[in-house]
């Protein structure tokens, strides 16, 4: 790496928000000549309990056209009733009125595959991770 004198690179486990929304701006400020849409925006659709406690919920942005799941999640007693399919069918609909076109997801194999293959979003972009089999073995089963 060829740097100035006195630069340096650092790596951060816990970069500060000014860091973040530095390289945020900077990397939308790149991209906007080449995007249609290039703001980006939270997304957030949860399901809460009378009290406002959080039960399940989907967390993601929308940024050029795409609706970019971060985290989705579904408390255990309440699997398998559709609340997941719902969860994303209403993120999709809020980023379509925005003006997006597809969806992205990552996921472990080990998480909700058959959710994964019969979503809203299957025909979308979904990158499925494998961990290797010494990953996540303390966990398995």
């Amino acid at each position: 790496m060829d740097l100035p004198p006195g630069w340096h690179p650092s790596i951060e486990d816990r970069p500060s928000p000014v860091a973040r929304n530095r390289l945020g701006r900077e990397f939308g400020k790149h991209n906007q000549p080449y995007l249609r849409n290039a703001r980006w925006q939270w997304l957030g659709v949860f399901v809460r309990e009378p009290d406002g406690d959080i039960a399940a919920g989907l967390a993601g942005s929308t940024y050029g056209d795409w609706l970019f799941i971060h985290d989705l999640w579904v408390r255990a007693d309440l699997r398998r009733r559709g609340i997941g399919q719902e969860l994303l069918r209403l993120a999709e609909a809020r980023a379509r009125e925005r003006g997006c076109h597809s969806a992205w997801l990552d996921t472990f194999s080990f998480q909700a595959r058959n959710f994964i293959r019969n979503s809203v979003i299957a025909s979308s972009a979904v990158s499925i991770i494998r961990p290797t089999s010494s990953e996540f073995s303390s966990r398995s089963g």
